[in-house]
């Protein structure tokens, strides 16, 4: 079962987001095992441009994955804030 997380930014793909803390769990929670097959995987799906002329988006399947490779970063300020680092 995929769990998605879709987060939207009016600018590009590196815009911060907001992120709650338990969404934060969920991509913790329902992260790819090392080895066999996923159950459980968190996906963010991030929509982006939404208000230029052509709206994007890039999906980061294992979230977790892409947060311990610091490719995607999540800190708490008021609850989390998020960006992509790198695609």
């Amino acid at each position: 079962m995929y769990h998605l997380e879709v987060k939207t930014t009016a600018g590009g793909l590196l815009d911060e987001f907001n992120m709650s803390h338990m969404e934060f769990v969920r991509a913790r929670r329902y992260r790819a095992p090392d080895y066999g097959y996923p159950t459980d995987v968190s996906v963010l799906v991030r929509v982006w441009n939404i208000e230029g002329g052509e709206p994007q988006m890039t999906l980061f399947v294992d979230t977790w994955a892409w947060y311990i490779s610091d490719r995607v970063m999540m800190q708490a300020v008021d609850g989390f804030k998020a960006h992509v680092r790198s695609q």
